[in-house]
């Protein structure tokens, strides 16, 4: 198993698309304010390289979609 300890956030255009999405196709309503505070809680983790909390922020996120967001998926 490896642990990447100096995790850096990809850089660019493409990268930031990546990043405003998460990585997955289930993107929030950018006008969610919830969403949108998860998500910027979690690239702040992954640039601190507090990789545990950016994970708990990833689970609370995913969770607020599949609870707030039944309608839009």
């Amino acid at each position: 198993m490896t642990v990447r300890t100096n995790y850096q956030p990809p850089q660019g255009t493409e990268a930031q698309t990546s990043a405003a999405t998460g990585g997955h196709p289930h993107t929030a309503a950018p006008a969610c304010a919830e969403c949108v505070r998860l998500e910027n809680e979690q690239y702040a983790a992954e640039r601190e390289g507090d990789l545990s909390r950016a994970v708990d922020c990833r689970v609370l996120l995913r969770r607020h979609r599949a609870d707030d967001h039944k309608a839009e998926q």
